[in-house]
Order: C-alpha cells, then sequence, then structure tokens
C-alpha cells in the first residue's frame, strides 16, 4: 500500500438538475483527483467530515483508494448488495417459506437507502423491487434471471455502498426511515416496521460476525418507530349474524358446500388460523354425542407463491421459525344440527 499526506479536501459541489440533485464530495490524494457523488447533502456532508477528520489527525491517504489507511479495512470494499445476498443464501436453507419472504421484503426495502450517487440510468422503482426480491433475494432463482434483470443488478450492485458505511448514523437513519414507508410514501404500518427492523438488526449481527462492522449499531441508535396497535376496530370484526349467514350461503355450494361449511365454521367458532382448518380430520375431533368435545390441529403448513422459491422440508412440515409447537388443541362444540 502506498501511502502520502499530500491531501486536499475541497467544498461540496451540487448539481441541481431537473429532475435530481446531486452533492459531490471532492479531494485530491497525491496527484490524483477523487470524487464521490450523495443524494442528500447530509451524507455529503458526513462523508466530507470523515475525510477531513482523518486529514487532521495526521493520518496518511492511500493513493491507490484514496482514502485513509483506517477506511481500507475489508468493512470498506465489501458491497451492501452482495453482502445482503449472502445472508440471504446463508438463512435460505433453514428458513420456512414465509420467513424468506419477510426477510426478501425487508432487504429490498433497506437496498434503495443503500444506494450512492447519482441515479442517472437506475430503473424505475418497480423494476428495482422486482429485480431484488423475485431474483438477486432468491437464493433459488437467482441464476436463471433474465437479461433485463441482470442489467439492473448490475446497475445497483455499482450504486451500492460498501457495507461499512453502516456504522455511520446518517446512513443507518436513512434505512430506518426507509424501513418505515411504503412505495407510495405513505407511513408503512407500525407492525410491517417492527418485523423489518428485527430483520436489520439480525443483518447488521451477521456483519459484526463476520467483521465487517466493529459492533451493532443499531442498539444504542436513537430512533422512533410506529407504535403497534393492538385495538381491534368493532366494525371490521364479523358477527353472529353475519357468520351464519355466510355457513348458509356457502352451504348452498355444489359438491363443495359441506367442506366450505366446516372450515368456515372453524374459522370462527373455533378461531383456527386457515391453515389450521384446511388440516383438520376426522381423527382431530373427538366429539360426543352432546355438550363440549375436544380439538386438536396438526401442524400448519403454509404456503406461498412459487416466486419465492421452492419449500425445503423443513418449511414445508414446521411452517414457522417457532419450533416445537406440534399443534393447537382447545375445546369444541358439537352444533345442533
Amino acid at each position: 500500500m502506498t501511502t502520502t499526506y499530500d491531501v486536499r479536501i475541497w467544498k461540496t459541489d451540487v448539481y441541481k438538475g431537473k429532475t435530481t440533485t446531486a452533492y459531490t464530495v471532492m479531494w485530491r490524494v497525491g496527484t490524483k483527483r477523487w470524487k464521490k457523488r450523495f443524494r442528500t447533502s447530509a451524507l455529503a456532508d458526513s462523508y466530507r467530515a470523515d475525510l477531513i477528520s482523518a486529514s487532521r489527525r495526521g493520518e496518511a491517504f492511500d493513493i491507490e483508494t484514496g482514502l485513509p489507511v483506517s477506511a481500507a479495512r475489508p468493512a470498506q470494499v465489501v458491497n451492501w448488495l452482495d453482502f445482503a445476498c449472502d445472508y440471504m443464501d446463508m438463512k435460505w436453507p433453514g428458513a420456512a417459506a414465509t420467513y424468506r419472504r419477510s426477510i426478501s421484503e425487508a432487504l429490498t426495502a433497506i437496498t434503495p437507502a443503500m444506494l450512492d450517487g447519482v441515479r442517472d440510468g437506475a430503473p424505475d422503482g418497480v423494476a428495482m423491487r422486482r429485480a431484488l426480491h423475485r431474483w438477486a433475494f432468491n437464493t433459488a432463482r437467482r441464476d436463471g434471471s433474465p437479461a433485463a434483470v441482470r442489467s439492473d443488478l448490475r446497475w445497483l450492485k455499482q450504486q451500492a455502498m460498501p457495507v461499512g458505511r453502516l456504522a455511520e448514523r446518517a446512513v443507518l437513519r436513512g434505512v430506518l426511515d426507509a424501513l418505515a414507508q411504503r412505495l407510495d410514501g405513505r407511513p408503512a404500518a407500525a407492525s410491517v416496521v417492527s418485523k423489518r427492523r428485527r430483520v436489520l438488526f439480525n443483518v447488521l449481527e451477521y456483519a459484526v460476525e463476520r467483521e465487517l462492522l466493529p459492533a451493532n449499531p443499531l442498539p444504542t441508535f436513537k430512533w422512533t418507530a410506529p407504535k403497534v396497535s393492538t385495538g381491534v376496530d368493532r366494525r371490521t370484526v364479523v358477527n353472529p349474524v353475519q357468520a351464519r349467514t355466510l355457513l348458509t350461503a356457502v352451504g348452498e355450494t355444489q359438491r363443495s358446500g359441506p367442506q366450505l361449511v366446516a372450515f368456515f365454521a372453524l374459522l370462527y367458532f373455533a378461531a383456527l388460523r386457515p391453515e389450521e382448518a384446511a388440516n383438520v380430520r376426522k381423527h382431530n375431533l373427538s366429539l360426543p354425542s352432546s355438550g363440549w368435545g375436544e380439538r386438536s390441529t396438526s401442524p400448519r403448513r403454509p404456503r406461498t407463491p412459487d416466486r419465492t422459491g421452492p419449500m425445503t422440508a423443513h418449511s414445508a412440515t414446521s411452517g414457522s421459525s417457532k419450533t416445537g409447537r406440534e399443534g393447537r388443541d382447545g375445546p369444541y362444540r358439537r352444533r345442533r344440527s
């Protein structure tokens, strides 16, 4: 590594275009000039401040990278998109299908906030998220992605920040703000934000495990997430008259009528989940001639669309990351015919 102390850092250059504004940090190391573009002034100022701090500390700069010697660690050269794909690959074998989808959705929401530089040549938002969710963060399908998707992913890889930038508070706040928004810019549901934040925490822990970050910055970072609403709007709950009207209507359906009556009756009267009700068989019920009987359910078997990839044997039998749950038992009263 060839280093020098001959460093000069200039004022941030601001370019205002018709559709976007770019902030460029420019500096010189030896005889070579360097520049780095950002989408916001806060990110540019933070990056410029780091360069100035390193120079004032008397730290040498690497001529080949233009960065301070302390910044030339592995964390600064691992691309976010590659790291996110590695994390998905690590989780994939033992994760249930629904958990795979949750991880993919969280990583898809994080990635736009981890892009660096000007958006010239960027794919539109829908194409970008489709390429990430259905292909990049899908271990089973990534290698077979179409040519258009591979082109979008190449652009994303070129613009993605290094993983080490997650240690910067401005970058981390941008990521958290992105997790709390829907595609249309409106606030996301509190439960969705909470789920995505848990995935981000695990991602940062994985970065620490790989020695790409010195520590997980999330626990000590002050950020207010939307509160999870635990109230239930009574207007959205089916009342007994509506439930019995539904059972009467579906009972008139030819061939599948009796099965539909049993399915929806289990949902309403026994409070089963749809996947649990679908798996109920005669041997799961213990019904006396009158009074209360007993019901036992089999393990859940959730199904997700094919685009999330094939389910493993683990995900088909466990149905979730909560091990040790074989089913739910409960009382059940025979309905008078």
